[in-house]
């Protein structure tokens, strides 16, 4: 794939983004909710498209493995 894997915490790059850090301040506990879905929906759809992009062998043995 092209897209390399995000390393560093979803949350706090999110943070660098003043509209994400503006509702940080305003309403931290929606900020928290918002913040921990968009983490989990990131990496459902990096998870997806890297299986997508297995072929049927490699696939095969990535899930024997996981």
């Amino acid at each position: 794939m092209d897209a390399k894997r995000i390393r560093r915490d979803l949350k706090d790059f999110t943070m660098m983004q003043n509209r994400f850090a503006k509702l940080d301040r305003e309403n931290k506990s929606r900020s928290d909710m918002l913040k921990d879905r968009f983490d989990k929906s990131v990496k459902h759809d990096h998870e997806k498209r890297f299986r997508e992009s297995m072929n049927d062998e490699d696939l095969l043995e990535w899930l024997k493995k996981h």
